[in-house]
């Protein structure tokens, strides 16, 4: 673990710190359906973006859970993008935190916790920092997408045309 930020006030997406790309996951739960989903969106300091995606895991999970698993699958992606330096955030304090310490590793969500402090290592330079939910707006609603689509989505240097306008509230100067 090379480093962790506070970040706990913030209202809005921030950028990265230096060479850095910001990562934001977020899980959602969707009881009715028996399912859950994860939504990650990986941003240039500019705050445009690198990548994106949403996917529907087809079983239900605690919150905790899924909110590990989406950090999970987060790591996974900036892996699978050749990303090197990243900043992972997002709006759960416990995942967050788990991560950082590399504790909870007992928790019912412990084997994901344990699968994204291995994949942490993978980088040459990390940090994680919590978030409040509006500074996760993008991650959020891309997990929120999850519950209509069973498939993964995937977009590459854009968002969906209906995120757009998140997108540009957060870094206005787009």
């Amino acid at each position: 673990m090379q480093g962790f930020q506070g970040g706990c006030g913030l209202d809005k997406w921030s950028p990265p710190v230096g060479d850095f790309v910001k990562v934001n996951f977020d899980g959602a739960t969707f009881k009715n359906q028996q399912s859950c989903g994860v939504g990650v969106i990986i941003r240039a300091q500019s705050g445009e973006p690198i990548a994106a995606f949403s996917e529907q895991i087809p079983t239900w999970l605690e919150v905790d859970c899924i909110e590990a698993l989406a950090a999970v699958k987060a790591l996974e992606f900036a892996t699978e993008l050749g990303l090197t330096n990243i900043h992972l955030e997002g709006d759960s304090l416990t995942v967050v935190k788990a991560i950082r310490d590399e504790s909870n590793l007992c928790a019912s969500f412990g084997h994901f916790l344990q699968c994204a402090i291995s994949c942490t290592k993978q980088f040459l330079h990390f940090h994680v920092s919590h978030v409040r939910r509006n500074g996760n707006l993008m991650a959020h609603h891309l997990a929120q997408m999850a519950k209509e689509a069973p498939d993964k989505r995937v977009w590459l240097a854009e968002v969906p045309a209906n995120l757009v306008h998140i997108l540009l509230n957060d870094v206005p100067i787009l």
